[in-house]
């Protein structure tokens, strides 16, 4: 092969290339990657590269009163303390994407939310407990917020209700935090891999759920449960399979005296705890899936069934009254969070009064 050649073969092939990534970002990725004008693609259509119920969001609050972050909070009075993950910091995006506002602004609390210290919310408040920070601050509830995948790991487990952190290690923690609804997606050129990912999950959705490859199931829901695309796909993680044989009695049993003791320990402060476990989105929605070919999740059911000396926020049965009324948009089409509709449905029932 002579040398013009050669160079003629490898233009072509450097043309093409750019030609199929310059067309595929601009007519696909480039809003499955990046985040314009404060608008951000869901968490489930990035990873599994899925446009069709793409729906970008940004940050819009219309409510009359907000939530405190802790590091502009002055002092002012606590009603309640929220602790938890990312559904605690607005996780998913989208109008009213704190339901800390459903609170203070369907029920009139002030309340302030923290972030997680180390590991898990329930060992962030025994801290704060050990330490004196809660007897300062007085809140009349403390609600615990996490996904329902990661409960059993956070809190079935040994935990150490002795344990001790000086309240000035975690306030500087706090304050220096960047919170994930602070930041955006990092800077993508327009060649990269994820046009090729796009292409190739396009053609291998079509025969496996998961396009044998991908972190993020697409299966179809037997009504329209959604505002985005034909309203019947739902996307959900693969880490919402993975974790439902943790549920089990013992398990949840162990979760469910860990709360116990730690609600025990507040009450002796006059704090009431709360817990909320945010059900997993495949959980939520398997009942309405046309092809119910996995496996069925037992931890509300068997968490429901156990005495408790706190109060638990069953948001499965919450949210599924509303599924049974045909209420679309519970969860975002394109995230693995929930919307306001979730948030002020909860807060509509559940109520921070004085008991």
């Amino acid at each position: 092969m002579t040398s013009k050649r050669f160079f003629l073969y490898f233009l072509t092939f450097f043309l093409a290339v750019a030609a199929f990534n310059v067309i595929v970002w601009n007519l696909a990725t480039r809003d499955l990657l990046t985040c314009r004008n404060g608008y951000c693609p869901g968490d489930l259509a990035r990873i599994g590269y899925i446009t069709e119920v793409l729906v970008p969001k940004r940050f819009h609050v219309d409510l009359p009163r907000r939530h405190f972050d802790y590091r502009l909070w002055k002092g002012e009075r606590v009603d309640v303390l929220t602790v938890g993950d990312s559904f605690s910091f607005g996780g998913g995006r989208g109008r009213n994407a704190f339901y800390q506002d459903y609170i203070a602004s369907l029920q009139g609390r002030n309340v302030l939310n923290i972030p997680i210290y180390r590991e898990d919310p329930a060992q962030t408040v025994i801290y704060l407990l050990n330490n004196g920070w809660l007897d300062r601050v007085k809140p009349r509830f403390v609600l615990i917020e996490t996904v329902e995948r990661a409960c059993i790991g956070s809190f079935a487990r040994e935990m150490d209700f002795k344990a001790v952190e000086p309240m000035e290690r975690i306030d500087r923690d706090y304050r220096r935090r960047v919170y994930d609804y602070e930041t955006t997606l990092p800077a993508v050129g327009f060649v990269n891999d994820g046009n090729f990912k796009y292409v190739l999950y396009g053609l291998l959705y079509p025969v496996s759920d998961h396009a044998f490859f991908s972190k993020v199931y697409k299966v179809k829901t037997d009504r329209p449960l959604f505002s985005a695309g034909d309203g019947r796909t739902l996307l959900f993680g693969a880490f919402d399979l993975l974790d439902l044989p943790k549920s089990n009695e013992a398990t949840v049993g162990k979760l469910n005296e860990n709360m116990n003791r730690l609600a025990g320990m507040l009450k002796e402060r006059n704090i009431r705890l709360m817990f909320m476990p945010a059900p997993d989105k495949y959980n939520l929605y398997r009942e309405y899936l046309a092809e119910k070919k996995y496996p069925e999740s037992r931890f509300f059911e068997l968490l429901r069934e156990l005495p408790k000396d706190y109060g638990f926020i069953d948001t499965k049965r919450i949210l599924g009254d509303e599924l049974k009324k045909g209420t679309v948009d519970l969860y975002h089409p394109d995230d693995s969070h929930w919307t306001w509709r979730a948030s002020e449905r909860i807060f509509r029932e559940v109520r921070f009064d004085d008991r």
